[in-house]
């Protein structure tokens, strides 16, 4: 299908529990997830024009990188470059997922861009070639591309797409970002302590095991297994966060957790007690968005 214009919809992600393991050689480290889209997302519109690439944003008033330093554009100038595109595009975002949330949304929106101009360019990549192209964005561009519950490990890169139940998803967002480079630099430093250490050996199956319960439709027990290696650090840092969390607890939320690396903060709640989480958000101000997984 080729076509002038196309609009499309750039997913959000939630990490059910984010293990940090040991840095690699190239900089990275070694992580263990499990990425879930979520409905929230944001609409991009592709629009070809004579030259050049433009990125235009709008919506929720946060800034985004912008030209040069936006995932999006990183994804158009790549995908140009692969396979010869002389046309340029106009891409524009309308923001509605939080920037610096650890909600995946500038990945998310590489990747979308990616899907999109193939989309529009008569389907020249392969999925392998949209996939080697996300790997030089960003490691959880591919997951992305992939659209669905996966079990990740590498830099976050190797997947796996397991399946899993449906989840009622409840997301805070405090009003400002944590930025990924910081939080995994102050990690790295954190991790060479010999407490953490004993830690990460204890948590050494805790994905595992919650990726069977998953696939298995069981969700008992679950806030056990949901461990995110940047909670202790982020948490020492900002504590209007960890009482959010404890907060979904308290009232309603069966398992709750950072998303990714922050800023925002998760619930997962059954859908009979939705009813008592959103008394209790009213009563004491805290405003947040329901969602669900895809």
């Amino acid at each position: 299908m080729q076509s002038n214009t196309l609009i499309i919809r750039s997913y959000a992600k939630i990490n059910l529990g984010l293990l940090v393991k040991k840095k690699r050689s190239d900089g990275y480290h070694n992580i263990e997830t499990i990425y879930v889209p979520i409905q929230l997302h944001d609409k991009i519109r592709l629009k070809k024009i004579d030259k050049g690439i433009i990125i235009k944003t709008m919506g929720i008033p946060i800034p985004v990188p912008q030209e040069k330093a936006n995932l999006a554009y990183k994804a158009a100038l790549l995908f140009g470059k692969e396979f010869g595109i002389t046309s340029g595009i106009e891409i524009l975002i309308e923001k509605n997922i939080p920037v610096g949330a650890g909600l995946g949304g500038g990945s998310s929106n590489a990747a979308a861009v990616l899907q999109g101009l193939n989309l529009m360019s008569g389907e020249p990549g392969t999925k392998k070639d949209l996939y080697n192209l996300a790997l030089k964005i960003g490691m959880d561009v591919p997951f992305f591309l992939c659209g669905k519950a996966c079990y990740a490990t590498g830099r976050g890169e190797i997947l796996e797409p397991i399946k899993i139940p449906k989840l009622n998803v409840v997301l805070y967002y405090p009003g400002y970002p944590i930025i990924t480079k910081w939080a995994y630099k102050k990690i790295a430093k954190v991790s060479l302590l010999p407490k953490d250490k004993r830690l990460l050996t204890n948590q050494a199956l805790s994905l595992k095991i919650l990726s069977e319960k998953l696939q298995n439709g069981d969700l008992t027990d679950l806030s056990h297994y949901l461990l995110n290696s940047f909670e202790d650090l982020v948490f020492e840092h900002h504590p209007d966060l960890a009482e959010i969390k404890q907060f979904f607890l308290k009232h309603g939320a069966y398992a709750a957790s950072l998303a990714g690396s922050g800023s925002a903060i998760f619930g997962l709640v059954e859908k009979k007690n939705i009813p008592i989480l959103r008394k209790a958000l009213k009563e004491n101000k805290i405003n947040v968005l329901f969602t669900k997984s895809l």
